[in-house]
């Protein structure tokens, strides 16, 4: 019998000498998981040192100011993710300004004279920039006070030129994303003291119609054209990013991430199996959220819709993404309602209803609600799949989570036929052989009832759910020369999102 053990170094019918000889298998001993990895695109500024379109690692924020500019895109998505993911690790996708970008700009304007000293309570980007006025302050002299304080501000990626009354805000990047900078005064209200000095009046550029706030928010605007993301996603290669912040929502870049994750010859193929998964946010009316929403179809994509926050989306964006990346590295299956978000939030009147979530939810919109403390929690997260190919409405994909089960089971299934099968060079034979313990040769049943195994403990860890269901269906087969072909019917578990409760009173006689 020992001759037929598998033994994959020691020669055992070749040694002669006396004594105790060990070889160790760690075949059957594999529980590692894959490094989960997160990657934030962003646009750096010239002064990074960062090589654009190469991805590279972030260690802290001040290694990410020198590689990305302090102000740049991208170092204020790796501070927003780091708020929620102190210890994950991540990689930055630094991206320098397309060529054929257009900056994006606005205007802040006052006008009159301050009858009483106060403070004007600028906000840009939700980032507080409180301006102390004088008695007596002009709007020309108000003006430059409000450009210094600018220029002082951290956490804002533009800035400030005062022409006496009038400020020319300019974003740090190219591009339409950078249009979202808002702009807005007395975020936090009156009843909160936030008041413009009296005699003072302020009104922004570009003033968004149905928000909320007198004057109402502003945004930069004029930007236009993303950078391309087709140097970087190339330059990715074998890397492994299981979470990826997308700053951007314009038709060709979710083309490109969604060909690059793509099931057929993307990171999802059977051929890659390097998978991932991307985060966005969109800004919008609930009716504009629906319309964008209803334009995608990619069961690898996420993207969470608000309207009327101070918050750009580009920053949501790593936010999100981060969120996501915390709960489900603990367990992909964990559901993720009411976990906070960094997004700001919109004033009461500018908050999705719940009919509307639940329309916006039926787009392809992920939702989040306000707490009454102003905190933001997402209410539900799904992907942006919603047909089959046949263009039919197909909820295979809807919860994000199942695409993060999916990736954990197929990795771990894999990565055990290959620590039991392949890595030991095991000699595969016809079902029915007769095979020995410790034989160097396996069977497909004999790998299936390893694989029935696997799901089991995939079980045991609520991945996936119904094991004997599972054991009773799943079939494997031999193929060409040394390949084995499996069917495997994985039932993934499902997450607690909605209790619904039918109370039947009665009246006592």
């Amino acid at each position: 019998m020992s001759g037929t053990l598998g033994f994959k170094y020691f020669p055992s019918q070749q040694w002669r000498p006396s004594g105790v000889n060990v070889e160790f298998d760690a075949s059957q001993a594999n529980t590692a998981t894959q490094n989960q990895r997160a990657l934030l695109i962003g646009q750096i500024l010239a002064a990074g040192t960062a090589t654009p379109d190469v991805p590279v690692m972030g260690y802290s924020q001040s290694q990410v100011n020198l590689l990305c500019g302090a102000t740049s895109m991208l170092a204020l998505m790796y501070a927003a993710y780091r708020k929620q993911d102190p210890f994950g690790e991540v990689w930055l996708g630094p991206l320098s300004d397309d060529s054929a970008g257009v900056v994006p700009n606005g205007t802040i304007t006052l006008t009159g004279t301050a009858t009483a000293a106060g403070t004007i309570p600028l906000y840009i980007m939700g980032v507080s920039i409180p301006v102390p006025i004088a008695l007596g302050d002009t709007a020309a002299v108000a003006g430059p006070k409000v450009a210094a304080q600018i220029a002082l501000a951290v956490g804002i990626c533009c800035t400030a030129v005062a022409t006496d009354a009038v400020l020319a805000v300019t974003a740090n990047h190219k591009g339409l994303a950078l249009n979202d900078i808002d702009l807005r005064c007395a975020y936090i209200g009156a009843q909160n003291g936030e008041v413009m000095p009296a005699g003072l009046t302020i009104a922004f550029s570009n003033p968004v119609t149905g928000a909320c706030g007198s004057p109402l928010p502003g945004t930069l605007s004029s930007g236009a054209t993303n950078p391309l993301l087709t140097n970087l996603l190339a330059n990715i290669g074998v890397q492994l990013f299981d979470f990826i912040a997308l700053p951007y929502t314009d038709a060709t870049t979710l083309a490109a991430m969604k060909a690059f994750l793509g099931d057929q010859a993307g990171r999802w193929s059977a051929e890659q199996m390097q998978y991932g998964h991307s985060f966005g946010a969109y800004r919008g009316t609930v009716s504009a959220r629906g319309s964008f929403g209803t334009g995608l179809n990619d069961q690898h994509s996420s993207i969470l819709g608000f309207f009327d926050s101070p918050t750009p989306a580009w920053l949501e964006a790593a936010d999100w993404c981060a969120v996501h990346a915390v709960r489900i590295k603990v367990n992909p299956a964990q559901g993720l309602a009411t976990q906070a978000l960094g997004l700001l939030a919109p004033p009461l009147p500018s908050q999705d209803t719940p009919g509307e979530r639940n329309t916006l939810l039926f787009d392809g919109v992920s939702t989040f609600t306000v707490s009454n403390d102003g905190t933001c929690r997402i209410d539900r997260t799904i992907t942006t799949y919603q047909q089959n190919p046949s263009g039919q409405p197909d909820d295979s994909y809807l919860n994000t989570n199942i695409m993060f089960q999916a990736m954990y089971a197929a990795r771990y299934i894999a990565a055990q036929i290959t620590s039991q099968f392949i890595a030991p060079g095991k000699i595969l034979v016809s079902n029915g052989t007769p095979i020995g313990p410790g034989s160097p040769a396996t069977t497909p049943a004999l790998m299936l009832g390893s694989v029935i195994a696997i799901y089991a403990y995939l079980c045991s860890i609520f991945i996936a759910q119904n094991p004997l269901t599972f054991a009773a269906n799943c079939t494997a087969q031999p193929g060409t020369k040394g390949q084995v072909l499996m069917y495997l019917p994985i039932d993934f578990s499902d997450q607690v999102i909605n209790v619904g409760i039918l109370v039947q009173f009665r009246q006592s006689t």
